[in-house]
């Protein structure tokens, strides 16, 4: 959502909830973002989430500018 709600609904009320309801999010298992049992994962998920997050706007950036 740090990625997509700046990039894509600047111009909206934000609204977690509703925006999540159009976009889906794909995370293969066995990674960072979506580990399995018995991984450990404790605070884990806060580097990949925002290295996730980064990623994410830097795609969307770049989809962006392509745009005429």
């Amino acid at each position: 959502m740090v990625a997509l709600l700046p990039i894509l609904a600047h111009d909206i009320p934000w609204s977690a909830g509703g925006l999540m309801r159009v976009f889906d999010v794909v995370s293969e298992e066995g990674t960072l973002n979506n580990a399995m049992f018995p991984a450990a994962v404790s605070r884990g998920p806060i580097g990949p989430a925002w290295q996730t997050g980064t990623l994410v706007a830097e795609c969307l950036s770049q989809m962006l500018d392509q745009t005429v």
